[in-house]
């Protein structure tokens, strides 16, 4: 550890710092989307989509494929349906 701590100019290199780009699953499949789309308009289903993934190196099942592709865009809290009042009083 250092002798004499400067924690201005830590905080100053930290502030400076580019954001950090992620890749996730969810990221490179909406980067490969209108592939995806294209494919499943020539009859290929999840599976076989995911199948080819796979095979070049980006690991995904075919249901989490779909997942993806259907939710993009949709991601809110779910709302939980209200439920109807009764009249319990007669």
């Amino acid at each position: 550890m250092p002798t004499e701590l400067n924690l201005e100019t830590i905080k100053a290199k930290m502030l400076e710092m580019p954001d950090k780009q992620v890749e996730t699953k969810e990221t490179l499949v909406n980067t490969l989307k209108p592939a995806i789309l294209e494919m499943r308009k020539k009859g290929y289903n999840f599976i076989e989509i995911a199948k080819l993934l796979t095979e070049n190196g980006l690991k995904i099942s075919g249901s989490t494929l779909k997942n993806y592709i259907q939710m993009k865009g949709k991601r809110t809290s779910p709302v939980r349906r209200q439920k109807k009042e009764t009249d319990d009083k007669k």
